[in-house]
């Protein structure tokens, strides 16, 4: 199966030539699957990047009711715009879209699609709506309400890490390759073939971490860990809108200021909140646990097939099982400097 990049898809989509002004199409395939193809687009006018499904005509009928969002739409392209000549659907950014989110956009749904690639080719359009579906209700979320405390504590533990790692990797880009949890994937960080799952809290009276899927500890990503980060209330300490502006400042210099950006969006970080994101805060405790055998956690092999899902928290602060920093956690990931 093709692990798809953002980068990798903007590479392919830099090298379809440019499109007139007229509704042409320069596409491009990517997938050959047993009930469908994947394929990549760029659309006139706006020179607008897009992701194609070629299935059966009859399951794409002019009446099917498509989701539309922001920042994105989908389309049924009719035989005569295609070189190919048969008609397809579109992922397409809108003119106001922004790049880097719709490239994470488009490689979670080519994942998802292609995850379930020896399905019907029913079962990959209904993939394929149901993930779009998915990230219009992400896009359409409402913005008028800041992110609450917990978020807030969540979202600076899960940027101090990224800062850590950044330095340990010397290089942003690949540091935010691995951020993937603001973009559904089970874990925060996928490091390698291994996984991080950040788990932040400013609260005196424990450490109580909410696991929101049997699936974000018990994963076939290995090494697996859990990182608890322990904030305290300090004057001396750095905001979260602090430490979003060291990070847009360095991160800036090295050319990867759009893809943060992006990210900061999909962890509904906006600007206009900001004021309100002013608490000080300092790390008083890194706790790095591998997750294996012994720690406390579900895993789905001992769950009754019965239970479909479930989420649980999980007292970070009576974990007995070893534990290790996060210089060794880094090196067991296998990030060199």
């Amino acid at each position: 199966m093709q692990t798809w990049t953002e980068r990798g898809l903007d590479q392919i989509w830099g090298a379809l030539f440019p499109v007139g002004t007229d509704a042409s199409w320069r596409i491009n395939v990517l997938a050959v699957l047993p009930h469908a193809q994947l394929l990549a687009g760029r659309i006139a006018p706006g020179d607008r990047e897009a992701i194609l499904v070629k299935i059966p005509p009859r399951l794409i009928p002019a009446g099917l009711k498509l989701p539309k969002g922001t920042g994105f739409d989908v389309m049924r392209v009719a035989e005569k715009e295609l070189e190919s000549g048969e008609p397809m659907l579109a992922l397409v950014r809108s003119p106001e879209g922004a790049n880097e989110l719709f490239s994470m956009m488009a490689v979670d749904v080519l994942r998802h699609v292609e995850a379930k690639g020896n399905g019907s080719s029913k079962s990959l359009l209904e993939a394929f709506l149901s993930r779009v579906a998915d990230w219009q209700k992400f896009m359409s979320a409402d913005r008028s309400k800041p992110l609450s405390p917990e978020k807030q504590a969540g979202l600076q533990g899960e940027l101090e890490f990224l800062k850590r790692l950044m330095e340990q990797m010397g290089n942003a880009q690949a540091a935010l390759d691995t951020w993937q949890g603001p973009f559904k994937a089970a874990q925060d960080f996928h490091v390698g073939s291994g996984a991080v799952e950040i788990k932040s809290t400013a609260s005196i009276r424990g450490f109580r971490a909410k696991i929101n899927s049997v699936e974000q500890l018990d994963t076939n990503r290995l090494p697996m860990f859990l990182m608890g980060v322990q904030f305290v209330e300090d004057p001396e300490g750095q905001s979260l809108k602090q430490l979003v502006d060291y990070l847009r400042k360095k991160i800036g210099q090295s050319g990867s200021g759009k893809l943060f950006e992006a990210i900061l969006f999909a962890c509904r970080y906006f600007d206009e909140h900001a004021a309100s994101y002013d608490r000080p805060l300092t790390v008083v405790e890194l706790s790095c646990f591998p997750v294996e055998e012994d720690f406390p956690c579900l895993r789905r092999n001992k769950l009754p097939l019965q239970v479909t899902s479930a989420t649980y928290d999980l007292d970070v602060a009576t974990i007995k099982t070893a534990r290790c920093t996060v210089e060794e956690m880094l090196e067991k990931l296998g990030v060199d400097q």
